[in-house]
């Protein structure tokens, strides 16, 4: 179960927009600056205080894979980094790639680490060069797959594991619980109880994204959205890093663009973005964290930013409604 120690109201928080998340990274990474960061550090703070905030939301379980869907930027690059400790930690990891960057000498060592240890990577290609009858069994670990969308061993996989962890549920609680406790539907894929068996991490798009959602992002967040609305236990969450793929990070998720319609936990990076604002209110069933423990106090103090108290050495801090803050006393 998540936990809310340390946690933060999402009104007493500063919520930036676009360009000045644009700025406050050019200003950290110029390299004639007073921080002079480089792209690779910042990406394995976000990378690494991402995956706390989700070991928070879904506890580390040998059981529990996690399939992480990275795009060709920065976004992608802390899904990559992500993949890499939660795979160290004990979960599953399975990455999706599917517009690999070739450009990104960072982003391709980063693929290589997970390679080397045995992290399954399913990249992509042209849809016409590949059937999709050409990849029907899993492959082994460190294997890399060649897929123009999600292949169909993966689909099936992840359509059916939350439903096997739902009727190990199930079983359990006919030998410990009431007949008016086994009656209920029980929830595996939510934040809240932490055992899912099937995870999603998007890590496609970040807060530089603009414009409409092209292939193969549009038919792999399709499949996505598909997998996440299946009913009850079959549904498979999400888990979006920085800003929900496809989002416009001011206005927040436009029906006519689409994109990740609604996922199950938001960690964002640095800072909230402005079309975040509320989630974890009007979200209902959704958590929200903050996570990225990297902006010097002078930074925050030139830009006038009101940053979360992270409790101790935590890379990340859970955020609460002010409904849910009262009703925890904090």
């Amino acid at each position: 179960m998540s936990h809310v120690e340390g946690a933060t109201v999402d009104n007493v928080i500063s919520y930036i927009d676009a360009a000045t998340a644009t700025k406050i990274d050019e200003e950290l990474m110029d390299p004639t600056g007073a921080h002079r960061f480089t792209t690779e550090q910042l990406m394995e703070l976000a990378g690494l205080g991402f995956a706390q905030a989700f070991a928070d939301a879904y506890p580390v379980c040998a059981e529990t894979t996690v399939v992480v869907v990275c795009g060709p930027g920065n976004n992608g690059g802390d899904g990559l980094v992500a993949a890499r400790h939660l795979h160290l930690w004990g979960y599953q990891v399975c990455v999706v790639v599917p517009k690999p960057n070739s450009k990104s000498l960072h982003l391709e060592k980063l693929m290589f680490q997970l390679h080397a240890s045995s992290v399954i990577t399913v990249a992509a290609t042209d849809p016409e060069n590949l059937a999709d009858n050409n990849l029907s069994p899993p492959p082994r670990g460190g294997d890399v797959v060649i897929h123009p969308f999600l292949p169909p061993w993966l689909l099936r996989r992840l359509s059916r594991a939350n439903d096997v962890a739902a009727t190990s549920q199930r079983s359990s609680a006919v030998e410990t619980s009431s007949p008016s406790v086994i009656a209920e539907d029980p929830q595996p894929s939510s934040p809240s109880t932490g055992v899912a068996k099937v995870v999603v991490v998007d890590a496609i798009f970040g807060y530089s994204f603009a414009g409409d959602i092209r292939q193969p992002f549009a038919a792999i967040i399709g499949q996505l959205n598909a997998l996440q609305s299946l009913p009850g236990a079959l549904a498979v969450p999400i888990v979006s890093v920085d800003v929900p793929s496809g989002w416009h990070v001011d206005d927040g998720y436009l029906p006519h663009i689409g994109g990740i319609r609604q996922p199950d936990v938001l960690v964002s990076l640095m800072l909230p973005k402005r079309g975040m604002r509320g989630y974890g209110s009007w979200a209902g069933r959704a958590d929200h964290y903050i996570a990225g423990r990297f902006l010097p106090p002078s930074v925050c103090a030139s830009w006038k930013l009101t940053l979360p108290t992270f409790p101790g050495g935590q890379q990340f801090i859970k955020v609460l409604s002010r409904s849910a803050a009262a009703a925890a006393h904090i």
